[in-house]
């Protein structure tokens, strides 16, 4: 635990740069700003019109980018710099430098998902809205930026264009694939969250059509929970076996 607990301050501390937090903390703070720019009168339903830009910007665009981002080069870029080797060569676990990497990753990720959502819902309570969506959107945050570091961090150790391909696959195939099929809506992190954090949302919130974008799954939270938990888990062995079976020097 001390190993552990030692990796994920200094992996945090290598995440929070200055640039970083004001770059992505100005980034979070867009689809609030575009709450309080949109008419309310521009839609039939206001719950309607805050879901869908809290979706379409934080969900499918915000989470994504900043925890690829950030899981892309939490190792990649140690690997680079040629720092990884000192890690490695400690009588350290391999699992337990995995799993930390992955935590302190997600522990990033997450925050700035959590303070994306908390804008936005006091952004929504400014404008007089109705019942109050902020914890939602706060869990489908949080699961979908733990997701997707769980997902990115092992691609990024494996090879220097894992930013590439983690944003070519956030384009095409949850854009476009899984959009056309429904049926492979569980293939999509900003989904999974929204189902799990989408069963917290006000009864008002929860009858909007915006949900009808997680297309097969359901509004569960113990089942999106399990997923993320599970998924991480089996991610952090195979980047456990990797950091073992691979030179890291």
């Amino acid at each position: 635990m001390i190993a552990f607990r030692a990796i994920f301050v200094t992996s945090l501390r290598q995440l929070f740069t200055r640039k970083r937090i004001i770059g992505f903390g100005l980034i979070t703070l867009l689809p609030a700003v575009l709450v309080a720019l949109i008419p309310a009168s521009s839609a039939d339903s206001p719950e309607e019109l805050f879901l869908g830009i809290a979706v379409e910007t934080l969900l499918k665009l915000v989470v994504p980018i900043i925890a690829i981002v950030l899981a892309s080069g939490v190792l990649g870029d140690e690997r680079t710099d040629k720092t990884l080797s000192f890690l490695t060569l400690r009588p350290i676990s391999r699992f337990t430098i995995a799993g930390a990497k992955i935590t302190a990753t997600a522990a990033a990720a997450s925050s700035f998902a959590a303070f994306g959502a908390i804008l936005l819902g006091i952004t929504y309570a400014v404008r007089g809205g109705v019942g109050g969506p902020t914890v939602g959107l706060i869990v489908s945050g949080v699961l979908s930026a733990t997701l997707y570091t769980s997902l990115v961090t092992p691609l990024g150790y494996l090879t220097r264009r894992a930013t590439i391909l983690a944003l070519s696959y956030l384009i095409l195939m949850e854009n476009v694939i899984i959009s056309a099929v429904p049926a492979m809506a569980s293939s999509s992190p900003w989904r999974v969250g929204l189902a799990g954090g989408g069963a917290l949302l006000p009864s008002n919130f929860r009858r909007s059509a915006v949900l009808d974008t997680i297309g097969t799954l359901e509004l569960n939270l113990p089942g999106a929970v399990i997923q993320v938990v599970g998924t991480g888990a089996v991610l952090t062995i195979i980047l456990g076996l990797l950091l073992s079976r691979r030179d890291n020097v």
